[in-house]
């Protein structure tokens, strides 16, 4: 899932509320937004996409072709590096960033202070990445083995402990997040 990552500090001394995308446009906020290129890095495509999907009536429309022009007049800052982010909102260089849900949590369980994961209020898209067997393998038992520990509780718990992602398992629990309907 994407989100937003907040400087809780600087959200504060803005006096502004972060709770989705509308709220980026906030004047208040203006040079005090980062998001990684869309051009250059995954998160930033997936920000843009989900920004396409979510901030207009149908996808892609001039509404949220609109909002984007708007963002990027608000003083949004780019950065062809992900990582970037993450670090400068932590480092009270922006106040808010543009992020994946999993790299932002894992800097919130792993100690980073005066920051917070922000869902956008106006919705979210998922990403779920995949594994297949190719028909005829040679190895066709050791390869279903891998799928199903890949599927597994087991890996789904260790992933998620590793480096706070989401899996597809569906009959895992992933207790520091929101259910996918909530979101």
């Amino acid at each position: 899932y994407m989100c937003l990552i907040v400087n809780t500090k600087l959200e504060e001394e803005l006096g502004v509320t972060i709770d989705g995308y509308q709220a980026l446009l906030n004047p208040a906020l203006s040079g005090k937004i980062i998001i990684a290129d869309p051009t250059a890095t995954s998160s930033g495509f997936r920000q843009f996409h989900t920004i396409l999907a979510l901030m207009g009536d149908e996808f892609g429309d001039e509404k949220a072709w609109t909002y984007l022009t708007d963002l990027v007049k608000n003083g949004v800052v780019n950065t062809t590096s992900s990582s970037e982010v993450y670090k400068q909102v932590m480092a009270g260089e922006y106040a808010v960033g543009l992020s994946y849900e999993s790299i932002v949590q894992y800097q919130v369980e792993n100690g980073a202070e005066d920051i917070r994961l922000v869902y956008p209020v106006e919705g979210n898209t998922g990403c779920a990445n995949g594994s297949a067997m190719v028909k005829g393998c040679p190895h066709k038992a050791a390869a279903e083995a891998f799928l199903d520990m890949c599927g597994s509780n087991e890996l789904q718990s260790l992933r998620a402990e590793a480096n706070c992602a989401r899996g597809t398992n569906k009959n895992f629990t992933y207790e520091a997040y929101p259910s996918d309907e909530e979101i």
